[in-house]
């Protein structure tokens, strides 16, 4: 019986084409060619803003890989894929997740816009406040709601009024 799996792993955003081809290389002769396995989608999805640093990095490539084995093999196959991730390529894969899909598997999902797909937009928005305005005045800022005043102070918050695009949830 075929399972079907995700692998969703976070690369370091400044990986040079090369050693994204060879992650790739060997991802794929562990699963067609060790294993006997299928791989229905090799989607890289592009570089995203995360919610918070990963190995000092505030920027992360995104790739998903869905693939079937057979069940028998499936934890020896899973477990020589996670040794590839924390001891071969452990300085470019920053994280990295399994799903277990079950036997069967949708054609389609849905893939979150990357910061290339997404539109730019001005950093001057309709009351003329430039983000240096925003960075210099912060820390001023205050909502009040009923009697207790609330100030932003967490660091992800302050980022919120700098960057144009926040990714929520991570791996």
């Amino acid at each position: 019986m075929v399972v079907y799996y995700e692998m969703l792993m976070l690369l370091r955003p400044d990986l040079a084409q090369d050693i994204y081809d060879e992650i790739k290389a060997k991802i794929e002769q562990v699963l067609l060619q060790e294993s006997n396995g299928e791989i229905k989608n090799y989607d890289k999805w592009g570089k995203y803003l995360l919610a918070y640093p990963v190995q000092k990095c505030s920027y992360g490539i995104y790739v998903l890989i869905r693939f079937g084995i057979e069940n028998s093999k499936s934890k020896e196959v899973i477990d020589k894929i996670k040794g590839l991730c924390k001891v071969r390529f452990n300085t470019f894969i920053m994280r990295y997740v399994f799903i277990n899909l079950g036997s069967t598997i949708l054609s389609t999902y849905c893939r979150p816009d990357s910061l290339e797909d997404a539109p730019r937009r001005d950093r001057q928005d309709d009351e003329g406040w430039s983000g240096q305005h925003r960075r210099s005045n912060r820390n001023h800022l205050e909502k009040k709601s009923g009697e207790v005043d609330f100030v932003a102070e967490n660091a992800s918050v302050d980022r919120a009024f700098e960057e144009d695009v926040i990714v929520e949830g991570t791996i």
